[in-house]
C-alpha cells in the first residue's frame, strides 16, 4: 500500500496493478470464460497455445508463472491479466465451484432415470472401443490406460483406472473404465455414458456404424448384454465383476444400515442393563454396609453391657460370701455359749436311780454314735477344708507367679519394642552393609546402585527443570507477543468508528447517557447536558479516590468474592436521588476498575466485544480489522461515518496547528465550537466530558460537523493537552508562594472567606433580586479558584449585591483564596479600587479576601462573618496544626506504648499458662500413678481379706472340735455316774431332750457350713476361670516372648555382623555417611521432581491456552493479509510452494522461449506431486553437537537426477520447499500459509503483523483523504 500510494514506484508496476484490477473486474463480471466443466478450465488470455484445457491446479500454476515471469517478451498487459486470473481462481472459483463441489452437485438425478431392476455390471464399469492401435512387430499396440484415464479425468468423469483389453493378436482396441464403488461412482459412470451419447458415440451409434468406423472412440456403461457377450470384453467382465440391479445394491445398503442400527441398539441395551446391574449392586452393597455397621454397633453395645453385668455379678457374689460367713460365725458363737451353760448344769446334776442311769447309758451310747458320726463328718469336713485351702494356696501361688510372670513378660515386651527400634536403627545402618563380604564389594555395589539411581533422578530433575524453563520462556514469549499485539491492535482500533461489534472500551469510564436522562427529568434540555457533565465529573473523582472502598466480601460456594456494597452511603444517596440507571452506570464502572485495574483505580483501555459484553480475543480484533479494511477499500462504508471521520481528522489538524484556542489558563479551558453556550469556561475533565457527550450524541439536532469537531476535540485533549499540562499540574505548581508574601500576625477570617461586591441586582416586586450563588461559584471555578460555596448576602431590602466566597479549610484553599484576590487586584477590582471608586461604580464586580476590617465592619458582610467564622492569624493556624500533629504523635505513641504493654502482658500470660499447663500435666501424671498404686492396694487388700476369711474358718472349725472333745469327756463322766433318785432321772431326761435339740441345731450349723463351703468352691471356680484367662494371656505373652527371643537372636546376628565392622576404617565409615547423604539427596531430588512435574503440568496448560489464542489470531491475520498487495515487508508466504523462476530459467536453456514456460509448468507440477507424496522421504538423520538433526539426503535418486538434469538452482528450489514443509507441516506434507518477514527472511511475529496492518490502514486512509 505504501508502494502504490506513494506515487514514486516504477511505472510498469503501477500499470500492471491497474490493469490487473480492471481485468479481475471483467473476469468476475463474466466477460471472459474460464470454466469449461466441473473440473476443466481454460486460459482466456493464451489463445495461441496448443494446450488450452487445464485442471484447476495446472491452470493456477500456469497463471502464476506467467504473471510473475521476468521474460521481456511478456508485456505488462499479459502479466497483469494472468495475475488477475490467479486472484480470480483463488478467490472466486475456489470458493464457489471447487473440484469437490463438481463431484457432489450432480446436475441430473441419474437414479431416477433408470428402472430399479435394470442389470448393471457391479462394480460400475464403462466400456470404450475403437481405440487407436497400430501393428508393430506382428502385434497390435496402443496407448497405456493411464493416458486415457487422464483424458477422462479432465472431462470430469473421475475414473479410478482404465484397463486395456488384450487378446492373442495384441491390443484389442477396447478397454474397461473402472469407477468408484459408490453412488458418486455411478453418477460419474452415467455422466460418462451421456457424454458419449451426446457426441453420437454411444452404444447405439457403435452398433449402427460398426462396419464403417472412423478414428473415433465410442463409450457406454457395461450392462448385462456386455457381461454375457462372448468377446474379450464379456470374458474379462465375468472374471472381475458381477451383475446386480440398482434395487439389489440399495437393498444391500439398507440391510447393512439396519444391521448396524440393530447392533448399536443391542450394544446400547446391554450397556443399559450393565449400568442398572451396577447401580443395583451399588445400592445392595451400600445397604449391606450400613447393616454391618449397625450390627457392629449393636454387638459392641451388648458386649459392653455384658461386661458391666459380669463385673456387677462378681461384686455381688463376693459380698454374699462375706455376709454368709458372718452369719455362720455368729451362729457358731451362739451355740458355743449354750454348750458352755449346759456343761455347767451337767456338772451339778447326779443320776440317783438305775433306770435313769440305763437310759442315760443308752442316751450316752446314742450320743457316742452321734459323736462318732459327727467326728467322721468333721474329719471329712477337715479334709475338704484342707483340700480347699491347699487349692486356694496353690491358686494364690500360681496367681502370684503368673502375675510376676506377666509383669516380667510385659517388661520383656517393652524391651522387645526397644529392641525392635534398635533393629530398625541397625537395619538403617546395615541397608548398605547386608551380606558384607570380605572385600566389602557388595557394599560398594549397593552404593553404586544408589548413586546410579540418584544420578537418574538428578537427570530426570535436570530434564524437567530444562523443560520447565523452556515452557516458562515459551509461555512468557507467547504472552509477551500476545500482549504486544493486543496493545498495537488497541492503538489501531482507537481510530476506527465505534460501529463494529469489537472495539476499544475505556474500562472504568462512566457512561454519560444515564446522567443526561436523569438530568432531563429535573432540568430543561439546554441545562441538562451541563448538569449531567458536572455530576459525571464529580463521580469520576469519587471513582479515582483511593480512600473510597465501596466493596464488601461475601462467600459463594466456599470462595470469597469482592462485590459492591449497595448500602454504602454515597451509592445509596446516588440511587435515591438520580435513579437506578445512574447507579447501575457507576456500579459498572466500579466493577470494571476492580476487575481490570484494582491497584491503579484509573481508566484503562481494553479490547472489548460489545455484542457479548466481555473481553474480546485477539482473533476477534484481527477479524474486525480485516473486515474494516475490506469495508473501507470497497468504498461501501456509510457516508455519514466517512464524513464524520474525515471532518474530525481535518479539525484535529486545525487544533494542533493552533487555529482554534482551547486553553485559557493552567486549569481553565474553553470549547471553541460552542460559541452560543452560556457556559464556555471548563476545567479539563469537564471539557473532556462535554466533548465526549456531544461527539457520541445520538440526537438528530446534532449535525455531522458538530459531532466531528467535538470528537476531534476529545482526541486533542487526550493526546496533546493531557501530555503537556494536565489539570493536576495546575493545582500543584503554584506560581507564587502566597505564605511568604504575608506577615504571620496578619489577621484573616477563618475558615478562609472571599468577599465579592457590586453584584448585578434589580428591583422586582419591591425587593432586590440577583443571580444564585451557584452561578457565581461556577464562574470562579472556571477561572481556577475552586470555591466550595458562594453565599449571597440578603438584608431587609432583598439581595445586598454582595456575597461571601468560601474556600477549603486547608493551605490549598488559602492558595485559591489568594489567587482569587490577586486576580481581582490585577484587574483593578480589588479592595483598594473598591474604596476609591465606591461612589462612581460601573457594573463590574470587586473582590478580595476577608480580613479583620471586614470581620469587624458594621455592615451585612461583618454581621454574617461574625456569625459563621472567626479571626485567626496564619501563625495561630500553623501553630494549631503543629499542636494537632504533636497531639496525634503523642496519642500514637501512647497507643503504641499501651499496645506494647498489652503484648507483654499477653506474652506473660502465655508463659504462665504454658507453665500452669505443664504443672497440670505433671499433677495428672502423679494422680494416674497414685490411682494405679491405689488399685494395686485394693487388689492386695482383697487378697488379704480372702486369706482372713479362710483363717477365721479354720479357727471356727478348731473351736468346734474342742467343744466336741469336751462333750465326749462329759459323756464318759455321765456313764460312770448313777442316777439314784427319780428327780435326777427326770432332770436327765430333760437334759437328753435338750441334747437332742442341741444336736439338731448342730446339724443346721453343719448345713450352713456346707453352704459356706459351696460358696468357697464357687469362688475357687471363679479364680480358676481367672487363672485360665491369665493362662491364655501368658500364652500370648509367651508367643511375644518367643518373638522377642527371635528378635534377640536377630540382634545377636546383627551384632555379630557389626562386630566385623567395629574396627572399620575411616574410609568405610565415610562410605556409610556418604550412602546416608546420597539417600537423603535422593529423597530431596524426588520431592523436587514431584514439585517440578506439578509446575510443569500447570505451565503446559497455560502455554497451551496462550498458544491457542496466538495461533487463532495469526490465522485470522493471515487470512486478512492474503487479499493485500504483496508489496509490504510483512505478508503471507506459502510454505512449501515451489518457486517457478528456477524452473523457467532451466527450461529456457533447453527449449525456445515459447515452449519453455509450458515445460517449466509441467516439471513444476510434477515435483509438487513428489512433494505431496507421503511415501517419499528424502531425508537422513545426522548428529551435530551431540543432537540429532533431520536434513535432506543429497544422494537420494530423484534429487540427484533433478540436480544433474536441471542444475543447482532448481535443486535448491525443491530443497527449500522440502525444508519448509519439514519445518512447518511435517505431518501433512502439503503447502501451508505463514506470516512472513520478507526483509529479514524469517517468520514474522504477531506484533509485526498487526503493526503492518495498521500502517497499511493509515496509508489507505490518507490516500482517501487526498
Amino acid at each position: 500500500m505504501d508502494h502504490s500510494s506513494g506515487g514514486d514506484s516504477d511505472g510498469n508496476d503501477s500499470e500492471v496493478e491497474e490493469y490487473a484490477d480492471k481485468t479481475y473486474e471483467e473476469l468476475t463480471g463474466g466477460k471472459h470464460s474460464v470454466k469449461l466443466s466441473d473440473v476443466t478450465f481454460t486460459c482466456p488470455f493464451c489463445t495461441n497455445k496448443k494446450k488450452r484445457d487445464y485442471q484447476y491446479n495446472d491452470l493456477l500454476q500456469h497463471a502464476t508463472m506467467v504473471g510473475k515471469s521476468d521474460a521481456k517478451k511478456r508485456s505488462a498487459k499479459d502479466k497483469a491479466s494472468h495475475l488477475a486470473l490467479v486472484k480470480y481462481l483463488e478467490k472466486d472459483v475456489m470458493e464457489n465451484t471447487g473440484p469437490s463441489q463438481a463431484k457432489d452437485n450432480v446436475d441430473v438425478d441419474h437414479l431416477a432415470e433408470h428402472d430399479g431392476d435394470e442389470m448393471f455390471v457391479w462394480p460400475w464399469k464403462g466400456i470404450v472401443v475403437n481405440l487407436p492401435i497400430e501393428l508393430k512387430d506382428g502385434r497390435y499396440v496402443g496407448k497405456s490406460g493411464s493416458n486415457l484415464r487422464d483424458t477422462l479425468s479432465t472431462r470430469g468423469f473421475n475414473p479410478t483406472r482404465v484397463i486395456p483389453l488384450w487378446n492373442f493378436r495384441g491390443h484389442s482396441g477396447s478397454a474397461l473404465v473402472e469407477f468408484k464403488k459408490d453412488w458418486v461412482g455411478f453418477n460419474n459412470a452415467m455422466s460418462f455414458e451421456k457424454a458419449y451419447d451426446a457426441d453420437h458415440h454411444g452404444l447405439r451409434d457403435w452398433k449402427i456404424n460398426k462396419d464403417d468406423l472412423k478414428d473415433e472412440i465410442y463409450g457406454w456403461v457395461a450392462r448385462s448384454d456386455d457381461y454375457n457377450a462372448t468377446n474379450v470384453i464379456g470374458e474379462h467382465l465375468r472374471k472381475i465383476a458381477d451383475l446386480r440391479t440398482i434395487s439389489d445394491i440399495m437393498a444391500e445398503e439398507d440391510r447393512k444400515v439396519d444391521s448396524l442400527e440393530s447392533n448399536l441398539k443391542n450394544i446400547n441395551e446391554v450397556k443399559k442393563k450393565q449400568l442398572e446391574e451396577m447401580e443395583n449392586q451399588y445400592v445392595e452393597t451400600e445397604h449391606s454396609l450400613k447393616e454391618c455397621i449397625a450390627e457392629k454397633d449393636v454387638l459392641v453395645q451388648k458386649y459392653n453391657e455384658e461386661l458391666k453385668k459380669i463385673e456387677s455379678g462378681a461384686r455381688e457374689h463376693i459380698q454374699k460370701i462375706i455376709s454368709d460367713h458372718l452369719k455362720t460365725k455368729q451362729q457358731v458363737e451362739d451355740e458355743k455359749r449354750k454348750l458352755e451353760l449346759q456343761g455347767q448344769e451337767l456338772q451339778k446334776r447326779e443320776a440317783n436311780n438305775e433306770i435313769e442311769q440305763k437310759k442315760l447309758a443308752e442316751e450316752i451310747a446314742q450320743n457316742a454314735e452321734r459323736n462318732s458320726l459327727l467326728e467322721k463328718a468333721s474329719d471329712e469336713q477337715q479334709k475338704a477344708d484342707e483340700s480347699v485351702m491347699n487349692l486356694a494356696e496353690d491358686q494364690k501361688r500360681e496367681k502370684e507367679e503368673l502375675h510376676k510372670k506377666i509383669i516380667m513378660l510385659e517388661k520383656q515386651l517393652d524391651s522387645k519394642h526397644a529392641v525392635e527400634l534398635e533393629i530398625e536403627k541397625l537395619k538403617g545402618q546395615l541397608n548398605v552393609m547386608k551380606h558384607i563380604g570380605e572385600d566389602d564389594m557388595e557394599t560398594l555395589k549397593k552404593v553404586d546402585e544408589i548413586q546410579k539411581k540418584l544420578r537418574e533422578r538428578e537427570e530426570e530433575l535436570d530434564d524437567l527443570e530444562s523443560l520447565n524453563q523452556t515452557l516458562v520462556v515459551q509461555e512468557r514469549k507467547s504472552n509477551d507477543e500476545l500482549q504486544e499485539a493486543r496493545k498495537e491492535l488497541i492503538e489501531g482500533l482507537k481510530e476506527l468508528p465505534k460501529t463494529a461489534h469489537v472495539g476499544v472500551k475505556r474500562m472504568g469510564e462512566l457512561e454519560n447517557k444515564p446522567f443526561i436522562d436523569a438530568m432531563k427529568r429535573k432540568y430543561d434540555e439546554s441545562e441538562a447536558e451541563d448538569r449531567a457533565s458536572e455530576l459525571c465529573s464529580l463521580w469520576e473523582e469519587f471513582l479515582r479516590d483511593p480512600n473510597w472502598h465501596p466493596f464488601k466480601v461475601i462467600t459463594v460456594n466456599g470462595k470469597s468474592q469482592r462485590v459492591i456494597d449497595e448500602n454504602e452511603e454515597k451509592l445509596k444517596g446516588l440511587k435515591r436521588n438520580y435513579g437506578g440507571e445512574v447507579y447501575k452506570a457507576v456500579a459498572t464502572a466500579l466493577t470494571e476498575i476492580n476487575d481490570y485495574n484494582p491497584s491503579g483505580a484509573y481508566v484503562t483501555t481494553e479490547l472489548w466485544n460489545f455484542n457479548e459484553g466481555r473481553r474480546s480475543t485477539l482473533k476477534e480484533g484481527t477479524c474486525v480489522m480485516d473486515d474494516y479494511m475490506d469495508h473501507s477499500s470497497g468504498e461501501d462504508s456509510d457516508g455519514n461515518d466517512s464524513e464524520v471521520e474525515e471532518y474530525a481528522d481535518k479539525t484535529y489538524e486545525e487544533l494542533t496547528g493552533g487555529k482554534h484556542s482551547v486553553k485559557l489558563s493552567d486549569v481553565t479551558f474553553t470549547c471553541p465550537f460552542c460559541t452560543n453556550k452560556k457556559k464556555r469556561d471548563y476545567q479539563y475533565q469537564d471539557l473532556l466530558q462535554h466533548a465526549t457527550m456531544v461527539g457520541k450524541s445520538d440526537s438528530k439536532k446534532r449535525s455531522v460537523k458538530e459531532k466531528a469537531s467535538h470528537l476531534a476535540l476529545v482526541k486533542y485533549l487526550e493526546k496533546d493537552v493531557m501530555e503537556n499540562t494536565g489539570p493536576s499540574q495546575a493545582k500543584d505548581n503554584v506560581d507564587v508562594d502566597h505564605l511568604a508574601e504575608h506577615d504571620g500576625d496578619e489577621m484573616f477570617v477563618w475558615p478562609w472567606k472571599g468577599i465579592v461586591v457590586n453584584l448585578p441586582i434589580e428591583l422586582k416586586d419591591g425587593r432586590y433580586v440577583g443571580k444564585s450563588g451557584s452561578n457565581l461559584r461556577d464562574t470562579l471555578t472556571t477561572r481556577g479558584f475552586n470555591p466550595t460555596r458562594v453565599i449571597p448576602l440578603w438584608n431587609f431590602r432583598g439581595h445586598s449585591g454582595s456575597a461571601l466566597v468560601e474556600f477549603k479549610k486547608d493551605w490549598v484553599g488559602f492558595n485559591n483564596a489568594m489567587s482569587f484576590e490577586k486576580a481581582y487586584d490585577a484587574d483593578h477590582h480589588g479592595i483598594r479600587d473598591w474604596k476609591v471608586n465606591k461612589d462612581d461604580l460601573k457594573d463590574e464586580i470587586y473582590g478580595w479576601v476577608a480580613r479583620s476590617d471586614d470581620y469587624n465592619a458594621t455592615n451585612v458582610i461583618g454581621e454574617h462573618l461574625r456569625k459563621i467564622a472567626d479571626l485567626r492569624t496564619i501563625s495561630d493556624i500553623m501553630a494549631e496544626e503543629d499542636r494537632k500533629v504533636d497531639s496525634l504523635e503523642s496519642n500514637l505513641k501512647n497507643i503504641n506504648e499501651v499496645k506494647k504493654k498489652q503484648l507483654e502482658e499477653m506474652e506473660n500470660q502465655y508463659v504462665e499458662t504454658e507453665h500452669s499447663l505443664k504443672e497440670r500435666i505433671a499433677e495428672k501424671d502423679v494422680l494416674v500413678q497414685k490411682y494405679n498404686e491405689e488399685l494395686k492396694k485394693i487388689e492386695s487388700g482383697a487378697r488379704e481379706h480372702i486369706q482372713k476369711i479362710f483363717s477365721d474358718h479354720l479357727k471356727t472349725k478348731q473351736q468346734l472340735e474342742d467343744e466336741k472333745r469336751k462333750l465326749e469327756l462329759q459323756g464318759q463322766e455321765l456313764q460312770k455316774r448313777e442316777a439314784n433318785n427319780e428327780i435326777e432321772q427326770k432332770k436327765l431326761a430333760e437334759e437328753i431332750a435338750q441334747n437332742a435339740v442341741r444336736n439338731s441345731l448342730l446339724e443346721k450349723a453343719s448345713d450352713e457350713q456346707q453352704k459356706a463351703d459351696e460358696s468357697v468352691m464357687n469362688l475357687a471356680e471363679d479364680q480358676k476361670r481367672e487363672k485360665e484367662e491369665l493362662h491364655k494371656k501368658i500364652i500370648m505373652l509367651e508367643k511375644q516372648l518367643d518373638s522377642k527371643h527371635a528378635v534377640e537372636l536377630e540382634i545377636e546376628k546383627l551384632k555379630g555382623q557389626l562386630n566385623v565392622m567395629k574396627h572399620i576404617g575411616e574410609d568405610d565409615m565415610e562410605t556409610l555417611k556418604k550412602v546416608d547423604e546420597i539417600q537423603k539427596n535422593l529423597r530431596e531430588r524426588e520431592e523436587e521432581l514431584d514439585d517440578l512435574e506439578s509446575l510443569n503440568q500447570t505451565l503446559v496448560v497455560q502455554e497451551r491456552k496462550s498458544n491457542d489464542e496466538l495461533q487463532e489470531a495469526r490465522k485470522e491475520l493471515i487470512e486478512g493479509l492474503k487479499e493485500l498487495p504483496k508489496t509490504a515487508h510483512i505478508g503471507v508466504k506459502r510454505m512449501g510452494e515451489l518457486e517457478n523462476k528456477p524452473f523457467i530459467d532451466a527450461m529456457k536453456r533447453k527449449y525456445d522461449e515459447s515452449e519453455a514456460e509450458d515445460r517449466a509448468s509441467e516439471l513444476c507440477s510434477l515435483w509438487e506431486e513428489f512433494l505431496r507424496d507421503p511415501n517419499w522421504h528424502p531425508f537422513k538423520v545426522i548428529t551435530v553437537n551431540g543432537k540429532s538433526q533431520r536434513v535432506i539426503d543429497e544422494n537420494e535418486e530423484k534429487l540427484k537426477g533433478l540436480k544433474r538434469n536441471y542444475g543447482g538452482e532448481v535443486y535448491k528450489a525443491v530443497a527449500t520447499a522440502l525444508t519448509e514443509i519439514n519445518d512447518y507441516n511435517p505431518s501433512g506434507a502439503y503447502v501451508t500459509t505463514e506470516l512472513w518477514n520478507f526483509n529479514e527472511g524469517r517468520r514474522s511475529t504477531l506484533k509485526e503483523g498487526v503493526m503492518s496492518l495498521l500502517e497499511m490502514w493509515e496509508m489507505h486512509k490518507r490516500r482517501r483523504n487526498m
